[in-house]
């Protein structure tokens, strides 16, 4: 059977159009029609037009844009952001005709992401740090032109992390994020005044450069600061006040420089402080006061450390659901169940007679080797 023809047909639009009779082609076929034939737009009422029918005719024919009110035109099926998102991403050459403070912030991002040029078309006041610094990633040459003053600490770093070489354009000022400056161009360590230099951007450049430490004002640093920074310069200790230091700035140092236990205060360690220290360093067992420890702690405790077992004197304080986690995750300690809970925990008689049984063959190898 042959196929039916359809009742118009390109050439059919194209010749009612060219009769005026441009509202005989059914609204839905207007796209193809100007995929097909962009110029045939100028024949329709401007105010019958969308932007979806704009955006097919000035893709296919660019000088078709002079024709266009952009300003006029209905946005209904497409909104201004993704009318010019997407003109421009094709055609930047028409950026001229874009309204750039009709668009949002991320709009105007993500286009000089593909065309960083397209800066130089965009009105000063819509212009961020954030949108020079990513232009000027992409298009070194731009940054001739750059308005530096606009750039906040993290756009020169997100800037400098990539073209360091432009750390000459910097201006340094109060919070100066020198760490950033000095890894950019080590020679700007010239400038740079370690004396007024406080809390982690003093430790961050010490870290790299030491033998600035005659200028710096170690007072400023704070115990939490000092903790990690020990970590890095532990040459510097003679300049840190310990007596300030709480449990969990002991515990940060000590996870990582057990070397410093000798100064250490271990009245300040509280329970969870001993947690943390103990499932990292069980060596400093021998100072723990095991009576700060709930049983909370000792079942968290026993998945990294459960040897420590042996100093543990509240099994008796054991909650049901504390049995559950050491039964769960810490068979060796299993036969201290008390016999009221294990039904209630594991109702298998087999794993328990098991668990009572490798404590006894346990118990009995102790008492061989004594």
């Amino acid at each position: 059977m042959a196929r039916e023809k359809k009742p118009y047909d390109l050439q059919c639009w194209i010749d009612l159009v060219n009769k005026g009779q441009w509202f005989m082609v059914w609204e839905r076929n207007w796209v193809s029609l100007f995929t097909w034939r962009p110029a045939l737009i100028l024949k329709w009422p401007q105010e019958r037009l969308e932007a979806i029918h704009w955006y097919i005719a000035i893709l296919k024919r660019p000088d078709l844009a002079d024709n266009c009110d952009f300003g006029a035109i209905r946005y209904r099926f497409m909104n201004y952001d993704s009318f010019w998102g997407g003109v421009l991403a094709l055609r930047p050459d028409l950026a001229r005709y874009c309204d750039w403070g009709q668009l949002a912030e991320s709009t105007r991002t993500g286009i000089l992401f593909k065309h960083p040029e397209l800066i130089l078309s965009i009105p000063d006041e819509h212009i961020t740090g954030e949108m020079w610094s990513q232009a000027i990633v992409r298009d070194v040459k731009l940054a001739d032109r750059c308005q530096w003053e606009k750039l906040s600490e993290s756009d020169w770093r997100f800037l400098l992390d990539i073209q360091p070489s432009l750390v000459s354009h910097y201006v340094p000022h109060e919070n100066t994020d020198w760490e950033m400056i000095i890894t950019a161009d080590p020679r700007m360590l010239a400038t740079c005044p370690v004396e007024k230099l406080t809390g982690w951007t003093l430790c961050s450049l010490l870290i790299y450069h030491p033998e600035f430490a005659s200028r710096a004002d170690f007072t400023s640093i704070s115990p939490h600061e000092w903790s990690e920074f020990l970590v890095h310069r532990p040459e510097f200790a003679d300049k840190c006040d310990f007596a300030s230091f709480s449990g969990s700035e002991w515990v940060a140092l000590l996870c990582c420089k057990p070397a410093f236990a000798s100064r250490c205060n271990w009245s300040l360690l509280s329970g969870e402080d001993w947690e943390s220290l103990l499932g990292s360093q069980p060596k400093f067992a021998k100072y723990c006061d095991w009576d700060k420890l709930t049983p909370d702690n000792w079942v968290r405790l026993f998945v990294l450390q459960p040897g420590l077992g042996k100093y543990c004197n509240i099994w008796d304080q054991f909650s049901f659901q504390n049995w559950q986690g050491i039964v769960a995750y810490h068979g060796d300690h299993a036969w201290r169940c008390p016999e009221r809970m294990r039904k209630g925990i594991d109702g298998r008689d087999w794993f328990w007679r098991a668990a009572d049984a490798w404590h006894a063959s346990q118990a009995s190898a102790t008492e061989g080797e004594t």
